[in-house]
């Protein structure tokens, strides 16, 4: 099976990182992802992570794409994310992500400062990778039991 050199963060982070700071707008911060395709922007005050702000949070926010307020984005980031270092192991940073429900986590260096980002979508070109790189025969296969909802009882949805 293919392994990645050191399995850690460091490996598979985006490291050309764009970033906003606190004071940016939110219409500025929605143009910007909407021009690259980015869901999530990291916030930056004096090379500190202060937050992130997503696309859907801007949409909870705001209710709307085509009202943006002019607000600064430090009134409607997620303050203070979570966040990794470098040398936290890929198993972590999946587990970390899956049970808090986020698609982007920034990763951080010495004293707090910015050095990353890792997104689902990585992980997902990871995933890709290595399957890619398994025989046929080393995939596992899964029995599916699909139905409608109205046929699980709710202990089953937990």
């Amino acid at each position: 099976m293919a392994t990645l050199p050191e399995n850690r963060a460091a490996e598979i982070m985006t490291i050309e990182v764009i970033y906003m700071e606190p004071d940016d707008h939110v219409s500025t911060a929605w143009d910007f992802m909407k021009e690259y395709s980015f869901r999530h922007i990291p916030i930056v005050e004096n090379f500190q992570l202060r937050g992130i702000i997503s696309d859907r949070d801007i949409l909870r926010h705001t209710g709307s794409a085509t009202k943006l307020p002019n607000l600064p984005l430090e009134q409607i980031m997620t303050k203070d994310p979570i966040s990794v270092t470098e040398d936290c192991p890929l198993d972590q940073i999946c587990t970390l992500m899956l049970e808090e429900k986020i698609n982007c986590l920034p990763i951080v260096g010495t004293g707090g400062t910015l050095s990353g980002l890792i997104t689902s979508s990585d992980l997902i070109d990871l995933l890709r990778y290595l399957v890619s790189q398994m025989s046929d025969d080393a995939l596992p296969t899964y029995q599916y039991d699909i139905k409608p909802y109205s046929q699980y009882e709710e202990s089953q949805l937990y």
